[in-house]
């Protein structure tokens, strides 16, 4: 009944704030009980750059490749809850250094309850991984993100400070050549410099060989909650605007993440070092519906309450109330949060 309760106060509230009609219960309810739309999976948190504008330089969590075995559980518990969406998307981290990543894809198959399976890599490992391993991976999933840090040596150092320029190109050589389907791969420029459409057409004509594949840039970055934006950044990138948060987050609403060593958090892109006040639980001990269904889940979602302490200087947030501009965001969660 408390579950029952709570399904209804957060669809009511997200009705009253949104506008939206009663169909969001197709999204965000599974038997009278509240689920989020996605599921976003880190099974590895190492990442082979070091870039400026991510946390993964101040992370204390410890660095591990979550077991298969694990992994199966947190599927099988998502699948049990209506499933959706999946992601593979590391919070820091990159997912080609995944050394299950083909079984993690092969036991996701197995349910007919995940929608989608997609994730954003940096493609440096990409180039080092046997050819039939690549092709498998680009071929069985449904939408891949490639971010590009720069587009010339100088400003890929700058961004990642590592020296993994070629690396990045062949990587996104290899992926390219390996995918049927191209239409499911988006480059996304992470850049120090302004460019212009014309630079970009360029680079991918003269490094990629190829004049149709889909992009979109990035020169403003957010904080993560830890890092020093009154350091100006390099060039002509700049931090997104410091704010007080006062209105509850869309994001929590679409999607689920969960860690490593299977610690559920409430918070899928600002939670890169597991804080307390998100933790929900560990998969080992709890299924993901009555997570989401917990005391402590309906209290961090409660919109009648303040946001969450840690939620209040975030600059990845984005209010309950721009559902109204991203109604697509519960029907297609991917395009929404990215991959």
């Amino acid at each position: 009944m408390v579950a029952n309760n709570m399904t209804s106060l957060i669809v009511h509230e997200i009705m009253r704030v949104t506008g939206l009609s009663s169909s969001i219960a197709d999204y965000i309810g599974f038997n009278g009980r509240y689920r989020p739309a996605m599921l976003i999976c880190e099974t590895v948190n190492i990442c082979n750059n070091n870039c400026i504008v991510c946390a993964y330089s101040y992370m204390k969590r410890t660095k591990t490749t979550m077991s298969c075995d694990l992994f199966d559980k947190v599927l099988k518990s998502y699948s049990e809850m209506g499933g959706g969406c999946l992601s593979l998307t590391p919070v820091v981290g990159d997912v080609l250094l995944d050394k299950y990543l083909i079984d993690r894809i092969k036991i996701a198959r197995k349910y007919e309850n995940i929608t989608s399976i997609s994730f954003t890599t940096n493609a440096i490992m990409a180039g080092d991984l046997p050819v039939s391993s690549i092709k498998y991976i680009t071929n069985n999933v449904n939408k891949i993100m490639i971010s590009i840090y720069g587009i010339d040596q100088e400003e890929y150092k700058l961004m990642t400070r590592t020296d993994n320029y070629h690396k990045m190109v062949d990587g996104v050589n290899r992926i390219l050549s390996s995918v049927e389907d191209c239409s499911k791969i988006e480059l996304g420029f992470r850049l120090l410099k302004n460019r212009s459409d014309h630079d970009f057409d360029n680079w991918i004509i003269n490094n990629l060989k190829s004049k149709n594949i889909k992009h979109h840039k990035v020169t403003k970055y957010a904080n993560w909650n830890i890092l020093d934006t009154s350091t100006k950044l390099p060039f002509d990138a700049e931090w997104l605007d410091n704010k007080f948060v006062i209105d509850h987050c869309l994001i929590p609403v679409i999607a689920l993440q969960v860690f490593s060593n299977g610690d559920i958090s409430y918070c899928p892109c600002d939670d890169y070092d597991r804080v307390p006040e998100f933790h929900l639980g560990n998969i080992v001990n709890m299924s993901l519906l009555d997570m989401c269904n917990s005391e402590k889940y309906h209290k961090l979602i409660d919109l009648n309450s303040a946001v969450p302490r840690y939620c209040r200087k975030c600059t990845f947030h984005m209010p309950m109330s721009s559902i109204n501009e991203h109604k697509h965001a519960l029907n297609d969660p991917v395009s929404f949060i990215g991959g």
